[in-house]
């Protein structure tokens, strides 16, 4: 969906797939965003097999990659064992695993990502799904991009989330070419 602000598009985008017959009923649905580059895995199934390998354990899982900028942050978000309350300490960046691990987490990036269709076919999740976030509230502003929005309700409502670290890909910025 293009053109449209990231939230909107994303919630467009799931709202045409709900309401197809065919589409609404496939059990998982895998997001793809045009700036990331997706690996070649040599002596494996490939990035997608790998990130299924796990979907026992998990209701999201995705590949590695990094926020575009010095240092590039990995978009690995929270802890679930803290049980932090606020979004703050909620999606505070993870640096406590190494290359190969799958990491348990309370958000990440949206940029290859495998969800179970369920998910979005559970009663208790209110719309919008996805929305960039930038209410100014009582206790201050309130900011948040539409992955870690929808992050932070499913997480709420017990869905486990992942990282994959064996799907490592890459982050281009378009418009300078820079790859992280």
């Amino acid at each position: 969906v293009g053109g449209r602000e990231v939230g909107d598009a994303y919630q467009s985008a799931l709202d045409m797939i709900l309401a197809n017959p065919a589409l609404s009923k496939f059990k998982y649905l895998l997001t793809i965003e045009h700036d990331n580059l997706i690996p070649f895995m040599p002596n494996t199934m490939g990035p997608l097999i790998t990130l299924y390998e796990n979907m026992d354990k998990y209701d999201v899982i995705g590949g590695l990659y990094r926020l575009k900028g010095e240092p590039p942050i990995p978009l690995i978000y929270g802890d679930p064992k803290e049980k932090r309350k606020s979004v703050a300490g909620m999606f505070k960046v993870r640096y406590d695993w190494k290359p190969g691990d799958v990491v348990e987490c309370n958000g990440l990036g949206m940029g290859f990502t495998l969800f179970k269709m369920d998910i979005f076919r559970d009663k208790r999740l209110t719309k919008p799904f996805f929305k960039t976030q930038t209410e100014h509230t009582e206790s201050g502003p309130a900011l948040m991009t539409q992955d870690l929005y929808f992050f932070q309700k499913i997480r709420e409502l017990g869905y486990r989330v992942a990282v994959d670290t064996r799907v490592n890909l890459a982050h281009m910025d378009l418009a300078t070419g820079n790859v992280y």
